[in-house]
C-alpha cells in the first residue's frame, strides 16, 4: 500500500514503513522507536473472528440513550414487580441511602460574633420538622418527607431517574412550597428539535441553550397518570428548568437522560429468573416421581386433553394407578437439578451483584462461607459505595429542597424564635446546615468505640462527629444527655463510672487477637 510516497507493509502485528527505493533494513533497525511492542494493536482493537458482532464505533451517551432507554425501563420496571432480586437491591437502595428515619437536618445558623443562634436553629429544625409531615411537602397532601425520599430512590434505580415539580405560592400548601412528583416517562426520549427560533434546541424532550444548559422541559400533555406510551398525536407543553428537579446518575461528558441502575444485570436477572423456575419445575416432578405409560394397543384413554390435543395423565405423589391391558409404565427420573446448581447460582449472582454495586452476601443474604476479614472487607467497600450515594442524594436534591423550602418559610413568616418571625434578611446565615444520613454499626462495635474514644482523646475526632455517623444529631443526644443526668441526680441515682481498664494490657490484646482468630477460622 502507497500513501504520500512512503510504503507501508504490515508483519505479523507489527507495522513498518519506508521510503521507496530505501535499502532494506535489518530487523534491529526496523524496531518502533517505543520499543518492540509500541506499534502492535491492542488485542481489544482487534477485528478478527473472536471480535465477530463487537462494536468498532464509538456511541455517543445520546446515543445509548436514546436506543436503550425505554426498553430497559420497560424491562426494570417488569423486574421491579416480579423479580426478588430487583425487588432486594431497591429495598438495600432506600434502607443505605435514606435509611429509617430519612436523611436527617441540623441547622447550623450563627451570629456575627460565630456563637450559634440557637433559638433560629431549633425553629428551622422544628419547621423542616413540620413541613415533612403528611400534608405538606407534596402537593396531594398524602406523602411524608421520608416517602418522598424512598419514592426518589425507587424511581431513580427502575427508572434511572427521577422528575419532579416545584410548586411556590398559596397553592404549594401552608408553608408556600411543595414538591409534585412525575413518571418520567412524560419526558418523552424521542422528541427533539432543531428549529426552535431563541436558537436553543430540544434533546429528548428538555431544551437547551448553545452551551448545554437546561431551560425547559417539555413534558406530555397529559392529565394525571392517564396517558398513553404511543407517539402518535402528542402535544408537549414546557416547564422552566428553574421549577424542574430532575435527578439522575451522570456517567458520560454530555450526559441528559439517566438509565436504569440495573442496565449491565438485568439480562442475568432474567435468564437467572428463567433457569429457577426451570429447576424448580424439574425438582417437583422429579419429586412426583412421575413416568410415561405405552400400549401395544393403541392410544391410552387419558383424564383430558391439553390444548394441543395431546392425551395428559394427572399425576399426584404417593398415588398408584391401575394400567389397561398391554399397558406398562416406563419410568421417568429427572437427575436435575444437581450439584452444579449451587454454583452457577452463585456464580450469575456474583456478576449481577457486581452490575450493582453490592456485595454477592447483601443480594443472595447467603454468608454461608462468611468469616470475620471477609465481610469486614466486603462491607467497607460496600458502604463506599453507599456513603458517595447519600451525598449525591443530598448535594442534588436535599440541598435544593431545603433553600427553596426556607425562602419560602421565611415569606411566609412561619419560623418564629423567641416571639417573633425570622428575618428574611438572614436567609444566607439560615442555609448553613449539616445533613446527617444513617450511619451503619461495625461488625465489632467494641473495637469501633474504643476507636471512637481513641480518636476523640487525640484530637482527631469530635464527639459530634461521632455521634453524626451514627445518623443522630448531636444537639439533641447532648440535651438529652443534660436531661438524663438531671433527672438521675434529683433521683439519687449515681450515673454509672466506665470500668478501669485491666493492668495486663498484653493480655487483654492476646485475647482479642485470639478472637479475631476464631472469627477468621
Amino acid at each position: 500500500m502507497k500513501a504520500l510516497g512512503f510504503n507501508i507493509g504490515y508483519s505479523n502485528r507489527t507495522l513498518s514503513v519506508s521510503r521507496p527505493g530505501a535499502p532494506p533494513q535489518n530487523s534491529s533497525e526496523r524496531r518502533p522507536r517505543g520499543g518492540a511492542g509500541a506499534m502492535r494493536l491492542y488485542d481489544g482493537a482487534k477485528t478478527d473472528r473472536l471480535a465477530t458482532g463487537w462494536t468498532t464505533r464509538p456511541l455517543t451517551i445520546d446515543e445509548v440513550v436514546r436506543m436503550s432507554l425505554r426498553t430497559l425501563r420497560a424491562r426494570s420496571r417488569d423486574a421491579g414487580d416480579k423479580n426478588d432480586y430487583q425487588k432486594k437491591f431497591k429495598s438495600l437502595a432506600r434502607s443505605n441511602i435514606i435509611g429509617p428515619q430519612g436523611i436527617g437536618l441540623q441547622a447550623r445558623a450563627k451570629w456575627n460574633n460565630k456563637t450559634p443562634d440557637i433559638d433560629a436553629n431549633d425553629a428551622i429544625e422544628d419547621g423542616f420538622r413540620k413541613w415533612g409531615e403528611p400534608g405538606y411537602c407534596d402537593v396531594t397532601g398524602t406523602l411524608s418527607w421520608k416517602v418522598q425520599q424512598n419514592l426518589v430512590i425507587n424511581t431513580v434505580v427502575e427508572d434511572g431517574e427521577a422528575l419532579m415539580i416545584e410548586h411556590r405560592g398559596a397553592n404549594a400548601g401552608p408553608y408556600g412550597y411543595a414538591l409534585q412528583h412525575l413518571d418520567p416517562e412524560l419526558l418523552d426520549v424521542n422528541y427533539d428539535r432543531e428549529d426552535l427560533p431563541n436558537g436553543n434546541y430540544i434533546r429528548m424532550g428538555i431544551e437547551f441553550t448553545q452551551l448545554g444548559r437546561p431551560v425547559a422541559y417539555h413534558l406530555i400533555d397529559a392529565k394525571s397518570s392517564d396517558y398513553s406510551y404511543s407517539y402518535s398525536s402528542r402535544k408537549y407543553r414546557p416547564i422552566s428548568a428553574e421549577k424542574i428537579i430532575h435527578l439522575f446518575i451522570v456517567e458520560r461528558v454530555g450526559q441528559k437522560r439517566g438509565l436504569p441502575w440495573n442496565a449491565t444485570s438485568i439480562f442475568h436477572m432474567k435468564m437467572l429468573d428463567g433457569y429457577d423456575d426451570a429447576a424448580l419445575v424439574n425438582a417437583r416432578f422429579g419429586a412426583s416421581q412421575m413416568g410415561f405409560i405405552t400400549s401395544e394397543h393403541g392410544q391410552h384413554k387419558g383424564d383430558g386433553e391439553d390444548g394441543l390435543g395431546n392425551t395428559v395423565i394427572e399425576v399426584e405423589p404417593g398415588v398408584f394407578r391401575h394400567l389397561n391391558p398391554g399397558e406398562k409404565v416406563e419410568k421417568w427420573d429427572p437427575e436435575y437439578p444437581n450439584g452444579e446448581y449451587d454454583g452457577f447460582e452463585a456464580a450469575q449472582l456474583r456478576r449481577i451483584a457486581a452490575g450493582l454495586g453490592v456485595s454477592y452476601t447483601s443480594l443472595s443474604g447467603n454468608l454461608k462461607d462468611v468469616n470475620f476479614s471477609s465481610i469486614r472487607a466486603g462491607l467497607l467497600e460496600e458502604r463506599s459505595v453507599w456513603q458517595a450515594l447519600q451525598q449525591w442524594m443530598i448535594e442534588y436534591f436535599h440541598q435544593r429542597v431545603y433553600r427553596n423550602w426556607l425562602q419560602m418559610a421565611l415569606l411566609n413568616r412561619k419560623l418564629w424564635a423567641a416571639g417573633a418571625p425570622l428575618s428574611p434578611e438572614r436567609e444566607m446565615k439560615y442555609r448553613e446546615v449539616v445533613w446527617m444520613p444513617r450511619g451503619w454499626k461495625w461488625v465489632d462495635p467494641k473495637k469501633e468505640m474504643e476507636a471512637n474514644e481513641k480518636a476523640i482523646n487525640e484530637n482527631v475526632k469530635t464527639a459530634s462527629a461521632v455521634i453524626r455517623e451514627e445518623g443522630n444529631d448531636p444537639d439533641e443526644v447532648f440535651r438529652e444527655r443534660a436531661w438524663e443526668l438531671n433527672r438521675m441526680k434529683e433521683l439519687g441515682i449515681t450515673p454509672a463510672k466506665k470500668p478501669k481498664a485491666s493492668g495486663n494490657q498484653k493480655e487483654d490484646k492476646d485475647d482479642d487477637d485470639e478472637t479475631d482468630d476464631k472469627d477468621d477460622e
